[in-house]
């Protein structure tokens, strides 16, 4: 749905449309920083170990280029080294660095938007993206997660002018290679999501409809990314059992969730419910693999096993598999704070959640006729969605797709604000046959 508006208005409207959305986004951050206090991430323990492993890793490369210390793939503990060598080596200097990257996130879902919905759907995708509640959120947390998304939206954003055909969206070296260098990025933070570069592939051979242009297109991306996440491995060599140092958190998702909703249909922070008859059942099988190996289930030792046991368990129970395919589906997009207590606002939030997501449908039901776009667009959406049909549901990994289905929800909504003021303006339809839109869109070029 291409809006018509008027792409060059006044300056001092386009200062008033686009400015407060950027300075919105940081606002938030720095609220639900002060609400937290800081959060739980302070000395000795830095809120648990999974923080402290960051947090050693990042000292550690700091001092030494590499670590040995990380339950997560070292990725995010260099983001972390890197604040590190100009701000105190504490995470509250990393919350700052993410609430101040939090603008670029506004402006990724802009650019996003306008390319999906043409020039008029740009500041409605960065209003969306500086109000957006999660972003706020997230980026004052001491995790990998934010990194993902922040850097999966800005690849995505980068691709955009990628695909199409024409004049004006041709091959550009240069571009692959900014697509293939945030792309690694992300894999370097979460190797699961280089599954991105696979759906960006599919989409250029779409858009293009030249199997010879996509591969050209995308195999400086490909390089690129492969480049990174093989240049972070040869740093920090992964032990047995592990695909990357650190990754043998993956292993225990995998097991863990195939007990994740075997005694319940629901549940809204299923990680932390230590009464669960679910989860006691998982740490049980956890206990007996540890007497098995004689060593901790994070081990070498132990990785094969928890492996071994968790595709056991998937592929030997099908309708729990199915039960938890059909669960996580709907669970994994409902975003809500963890650790929140209040089931009023836990109801409130995912209604609100359950919203945005009709909102992203719609629009993407919009872009159905529209080549690489949809593809794009659906593929990114699901990539989170298929892997939590078989790992352990936390909604917030949804994050990195979150940019793709806010521009999506933006575009549909600007669509109803016109049909609304205007309903019996006309409202210029995105032909498929127009392949280059997305070279002449503002803010896609």
């Amino acid at each position: 749905m291409n809006i018509n508006m008027p792409t060059n208005p006044p300056i001092a409207g386009r200062f008033a449309v686009r400015v407060p959305p950027y300075v919105m986004s940081i606002a938030l951050g720095l609220l639900m920083l002060a609400v937290q206090k800081g959060g739980l991430y302070r000395p000795p323990n830095y809120g648990g170990f999974e923080p402290k492993f960051t947090q050693d890793a990042a000292v550690e490369i700091v001092h030494t280029g590499r670590t040995t210390m990380t339950y997560h793939p070292t990725g995010y503990s260099y983001l972390v080294a890197l604040v590190y060598l100009l701000l105190p080596p504490l995470p509250l200097s990393m919350q700052f660095a993410q609430i101040a990257s939090l603008p670029l996130v506004v402006w990724g879902v802009g650019r996003i938007a306008g390319s999906f919905g043409g020039a008029g759907c740009r500041n409605w995708g960065e209003w969306c993206a500086g109000l957006y509640y999660p972003f706020g959120y997230c980026a004052t947390t001491f995790n990998s997660v934010y990194a993902t998304f922040l850097f999966a939206t800005l690849a995505i954003a980068a691709l955009l002018p990628l695909l199409g055909l024409g004049e004006q969206a041709k091959r550009s070296l240069g571009r692959s290679l900014l697509v293939g260098f945030l792309l690694g990025i992300v894999a370097c933070v979460r190797p699961n999501y280089s599954l991105l570069g696979v759906i960006f592939a599919v989409a250029l051979w779409r858009s293009t409809r030249s199997l010879w242009e996509a591969v050209v297109r995308s195999v400086p991306i490909a390089a690129v990314s492969l480049g990174l996440l093989l240049a972070m491995t040869a740093l920090n060599p992964p032990e047995p059992g592990q695909f990357v140092r650190g990754s043998q958190a993956m292993n225990g998702s995998l097991l863990k969730g195939t007990y994740e909703y075997t005694h319940t249909w629901w549940d809204w922070d299923w990680s932390w419910a230590r009464s669960d008859p679910g989860y006691q059942d998982y740490r049980s099988h956890l206990d007996r693999i540890e007497a098995e190996t004689g060593k901790p289930y994070t081990d070498p030792a132990s990785q094969a096993v928890v492996a071994r046991e968790a595709w056991k368990r998937i592929l030997g129970l099908p309708g729990n598999t199915l039960k938890k395919m059909l669960i996580s589906t709907v669970r994994v997009w409902i975003l809500i704070p963890t650790q929140l207590h209040s089931m009023p606002v836990k109801v409130a939030i995912a209604l609100q959640e359950f919203l945005l997501l009709g909102l992203a449908l719609a629009g993407l039901v919009g872009l159905w006729g529209e080549r690489g776009l949809f593809l794009l667009a659906a593929g990114v959406m699901l990539v989170p969605t298929v892997e939590h049909w078989f790992l352990h549901v936390e909604p917030r990994y949804s994050l990195p797709a979150r940019g793709v289905e806010l521009a999506l929800a933006a575009v549909t909504v600007a669509g109803i604000w016109r049909r609304l003021r205007a309903p019996n303006a006309s409202i210029e339809s995105n032909a498929p046959s127009s392949p280059s839109r997305l070279a002449t869109t503002p803010g896609t070029s």
